[in-house]
Formats: C-alpha cells, sequence, structure tokens
C-alpha cells in the first residue's frame, strides 16, 4: 500500500515541529521565547494545512485530549465575558493556543489512523535525536543576561 504523499509531507513537518523551534539561536529580551513560540506555530499550521488538504481512508479522530483543550478554552472565554480576567487579552491568547493544541492532538491521532502508531513514533524520535545531536554538536547560542551591556 503506498502512502500519499501529503501523509509524509505532514509527518516530516511534525518532525520539524519538535525539533525546529529547539534549535533557533535567536533569545532577545523582552520576550526570550518569541522567536521560538511563532516558529512553532507557523510550523503548526503548514501541518494542519497539510492535514486538511490530504485524503483521508478513516475518518479523522477526535481523541478524548480535544474535548478537553476545548472545555478549558470555553471556560477561559466565558470567565473573560464575565468580567472575571484582570487582562482579557492574556485570556484571549491563551484560549487560542488550547485551540491549537487541540488541533495538534487531533493531526497526532490522524497521522496515527493514516500512518499507524510504530511509524509516527519512530519518526518522530529520529527528529528528535537529529535535533538533539545538532544542539550539542553545534551548540546553539545561550540567552544572553544582559543584552545591552557594553564590553569596555
Amino acid at each position: 500500500m503506498r502512502v500519499p504523499d501529503l501523509h509524509r509531507f505532514s509527518l516530516v513537518v511534525c518532525g520539524l515541529l519538535i525539533s525546529l523551534p529547539f534549535l533557533n539561536p535567536y533569545h532577545y529580551y523582552p520576550l526570550l521565547t518569541f522567536y521560538t513560540e511563532w516558529l512553532a506555530f507557523v510550523i503548526g499550521l503548514v501541518a494542519l494545512a497539510a492535514m486538511a488538504m490530504g485524503s483521508s481512508r478513516n475518518t479523522v479522530p477526535i481523541p478524548g485530549m480535544c474535548i478537553g483543550f476545548l472545555v478549558l478554552t470555553a471556560l477561559l472565554v466565558l470567565q473573560a465575558a464575565l468580567g472575571q480576567v484582570a487582562y482579557p487579552l492574556r485570556s484571549a491568547m491563551a484560549a487560542l493556543y488550547m485551540i491549537w493544541a487541540a488541533l495538534l492532538v487531533m493531526l497526532g491521532a490522524w497521522l496515527k489512523s493514516e500512518l499507524g502508531e510504530a511509524v509516527v513514533s519512530r519518526t518522530l524520535q529520529w527528529w528528535l535525536a537529529v535535533a538533539s545531536f545538532s544542539t550539542t554538536t553545534f551548540r546553539c547560542r545561550p540567552a544572553s543576561t544582559r543584552p545591552y551591556s557594553r564590553s569596555t
């Protein structure tokens, strides 16, 4: 049985999702994880787009973990709507993260149903091993504790 190219592409993008953000050497104040988080977000959206465009032999399963993420999203939105949160935009950002996480869980379940658990887990393990080897070999620059200090 031949695996469609979009399934393989989605699996490769998931491998990039678990490895590439950790290899990002840019960590600047005031938000040290800004570029890392946005890189992970964009890579996740590319993987989700591949899932949406790909044909599926099976129905896309909705795991129970997705329900938990979506209930938590509803709770955050309800708290912000009732005015129980001092900063509603923080709750909105957390709700967006919860929706993104629920979609990634659905992506994992879709890949498992299409390719099999062994293939997905083995491939992602290799991606993680290559990323950890690359990190230790090339020694990504750590976050600076004093980015604006002058060396005299």
